[in-house]
């Protein structure tokens, strides 16, 4: 995954392909969680969409969403989970 991020990321991050890089940081969550490492995922989940917030405009927003709730509560942030899981309810998810 590191290898496809320093080939990757690079372009994508000049041409502002949004997708590709909050993909590549879901990736890395989702490896982050998988090693126990939550509070790494939790940072970069935070990166795609903040606590409480369905960012408007961002077709994806509900691809980490669950990996988003999972990282704040192993990482003791439950009020950052609660908000965020408010934001769907609202949102109808």
């Amino acid at each position: 995954l590191r290898a496809v991020r320093a080939k990757i990321a690079p372009v994508a991050g000049v041409a502002r392909m949004r997708f590709v890089t909050d993909h590549l940081d879901r990736l890395d969550a989702l490896a982050a969680l998988a090693h126990g490492r939550h509070e790494d995922a939790y940072l970069l989940l935070r990166r795609i969409t903040p606590p409480g917030l369905l960012p408007r405009g961002l077709a994806w927003f509900h691809l980490p969403f669950f990996d988003f709730v999972v990282a704040s509560l192993c990482s003791g942030r439950r009020a950052e989970a609660q908000a965020h899981v408010a934001a769907g309810r609202a949102a109808r998810m």
